[in-house]
Protein backbone atom coordinates (compact mmCIF):
# COMPACT_ATOMS: atom_id res chain seq x y z
CA UNK A 1 0.00 0.00 0.00
CA UNK A 2 3.02 2.32 1.09
CA UNK A 3 5.01 1.60 -2.30
CA UNK A 4 1.71 2.47 -4.07
CA UNK A 5 0.77 5.62 -3.03
CA UNK A 6 4.73 6.99 -3.43
CA UNK A 7 4.41 5.47 -6.71
CA UNK A 8 1.04 7.23 -7.54
CA UNK A 9 2.32 10.39 -6.21
CA UNK A 10 5.32 10.65 -7.83
CA UNK A 11 3.06 9.91 -11.26
CA UNK A 12 0.71 12.83 -10.28
CA UNK A 13 3.77 14.92 -9.41
CA UNK A 14 5.48 14.22 -12.78
CA UNK A 15 2.69 15.02 -14.71
CA UNK A 16 1.67 18.25 -12.78
CA UNK A 17 5.25 19.00 -13.39
CA UNK A 18 5.22 18.32 -17.27
CA UNK A 19 1.79 20.69 -17.67
CA UNK A 20 3.33 23.48 -15.66
CA UNK A 21 6.48 23.68 -18.25
CA UNK A 22 4.18 23.04 -20.81
CA UNK A 23 2.27 26.17 -19.86
CA UNK A 24 5.59 27.96 -19.30
CA UNK A 25 6.75 27.42 -22.94
CA UNK A 26 6.98 29.57 -25.63
CA UNK A 27 4.34 29.58 -27.96
CA UNK A 28 3.92 31.06 -31.60
CA UNK A 29 3.01 34.62 -30.53
CA UNK A 30 5.92 34.83 -28.31
CA UNK A 31 8.68 33.47 -31.09
CA UNK A 32 7.04 35.73 -33.07
CA UNK A 33 7.14 39.07 -30.36
CA UNK A 34 10.92 38.17 -30.01
CA UNK A 35 11.98 37.92 -33.89
CA UNK A 36 10.37 41.40 -34.26
CA UNK A 37 11.86 42.52 -30.64
CA UNK A 38 15.74 41.33 -32.04
CA UNK A 39 15.02 43.00 -35.70
CA UNK A 40 13.89 46.14 -33.63
CA UNK A 41 17.03 46.51 -31.50
CA UNK A 42 19.37 45.67 -34.33
CA UNK A 43 18.09 48.41 -36.33
CA UNK A 44 18.36 50.36 -33.13
CA UNK A 45 21.68 49.77 -33.20
CA UNK A 46 22.75 51.09 -36.64
CA UNK A 47 21.22 53.84 -36.55
CA UNK A 48 23.05 54.55 -33.40
CA UNK A 49 25.67 53.71 -35.05
CA UNK A 50 24.76 56.03 -38.13
CA UNK A 51 24.16 58.81 -35.56
CA UNK A 52 27.68 58.78 -34.12
CA UNK A 53 29.93 58.49 -36.97
CA UNK A 54 31.99 61.04 -37.63
CA UNK A 55 31.76 62.44 -41.00
CA UNK A 56 34.88 64.08 -41.29
CA UNK A 57 36.52 60.55 -40.54
CA UNK A 58 34.15 58.67 -42.80
CA UNK A 59 34.40 57.81 -46.35
CA UNK A 60 31.51 57.22 -48.37
CA UNK A 61 31.84 53.79 -48.97
CA UNK A 62 31.83 52.96 -45.18
CA UNK A 63 28.56 55.25 -45.28
CA UNK A 64 26.95 53.60 -47.74
CA UNK A 65 27.72 50.10 -45.99
CA UNK A 66 26.02 51.59 -42.72
CA UNK A 67 22.95 52.20 -44.86
CA UNK A 68 22.97 48.89 -45.96
CA UNK A 69 23.01 47.33 -42.93
CA UNK A 70 20.10 49.94 -41.87
CA UNK A 71 18.04 49.01 -44.97
CA UNK A 72 18.56 44.82 -44.17
CA UNK A 73 17.62 45.51 -40.29
CA UNK A 74 14.49 47.20 -41.38
CA UNK A 75 13.54 44.34 -43.86
CA UNK A 76 14.29 42.15 -40.73
CA UNK A 77 11.80 44.29 -38.77
CA UNK A 78 9.29 44.63 -41.15
CA UNK A 79 9.12 40.95 -42.12
CA UNK A 80 8.70 40.38 -38.13
CA UNK A 81 6.38 43.00 -37.50
CA UNK A 82 2.55 43.24 -38.12
CA UNK A 83 0.82 45.09 -40.21
CA UNK A 84 -0.34 47.82 -37.25
CA UNK A 85 2.82 49.49 -37.52
CA UNK A 86 3.45 49.42 -41.22
CA UNK A 87 3.00 53.33 -41.50
CA UNK A 88 6.04 53.45 -39.21
CA UNK A 89 8.16 51.30 -41.62
CA UNK A 90 6.98 53.64 -44.00
CA UNK A 91 8.07 56.14 -42.86
CA UNK A 92 11.63 54.53 -41.77
CA UNK A 93 11.91 53.54 -45.32
CA UNK A 94 11.36 56.93 -46.46
CA UNK A 95 13.69 58.90 -44.33
CA UNK A 96 16.53 56.06 -45.41
CA UNK A 97 15.69 56.46 -49.20
CA UNK A 98 15.95 60.35 -48.48
CA UNK A 99 19.26 59.83 -46.66
CA UNK A 100 20.71 57.25 -49.41
CA UNK A 101 19.64 59.34 -52.19
CA UNK A 102 21.70 62.60 -50.68
CA UNK A 103 24.82 59.66 -50.46
CA UNK A 104 24.25 58.91 -53.97
CA UNK A 105 24.20 62.64 -55.30
CA UNK A 106 28.11 62.89 -53.02
CA UNK A 107 30.07 60.49 -55.18
CA UNK A 108 32.94 58.30 -53.88
CA UNK A 109 35.38 60.56 -53.93
CA UNK A 110 33.67 63.26 -52.08
CA UNK A 111 34.50 63.99 -48.52
CA UNK A 112 31.64 63.44 -45.99
CA UNK A 113 32.90 66.24 -43.85
CA UNK A 114 31.51 69.48 -46.73
CA UNK A 115 27.74 67.56 -46.64
CA UNK A 116 28.51 66.47 -43.08
CA UNK A 117 25.05 69.54 -42.49
CA UNK A 118 22.72 68.29 -44.76
CA UNK A 119 23.47 64.60 -43.87
CA UNK A 120 23.14 64.70 -40.22
CA UNK A 121 19.78 66.19 -40.61
CA UNK A 122 19.14 63.23 -43.27
CA UNK A 123 20.39 60.82 -39.99
CA UNK A 124 18.29 62.67 -37.39
CA UNK A 125 15.24 62.32 -39.94
CA UNK A 126 15.83 58.35 -40.22
CA UNK A 127 16.29 58.05 -36.44
CA UNK A 128 13.14 59.97 -35.40
CA UNK A 129 11.55 57.40 -37.82
CA UNK A 130 13.08 54.37 -36.24
CA UNK A 131 12.43 55.65 -32.67
CA UNK A 132 8.50 56.55 -34.06
CA UNK A 133 8.84 52.43 -35.16
CA UNK A 134 10.36 51.05 -31.91
CA UNK A 135 7.60 52.98 -30.10
CA UNK A 136 4.54 50.99 -31.98
CA UNK A 137 6.48 48.27 -31.87
CA UNK A 138 7.28 48.05 -27.86
CA UNK A 139 3.91 48.06 -26.71
CA UNK A 140 3.63 46.97 -23.24
CA UNK A 141 4.65 43.97 -22.60
CA UNK A 142 6.39 42.89 -26.11
CA UNK A 143 9.80 43.57 -26.17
Amino acid sequence: MFHTTVLSAGVFGLAGAMLLTAGCGDDDDDSGESAVCEAQSQLDDEVDKLEDLDLADTSVSDLKSTLSDVGDDLKSVEDAASDDVSSEVDGVKSALDDLQSAVDDLGSGESLSGAASSLKGSISSLATATDDLETAVDKPDDC
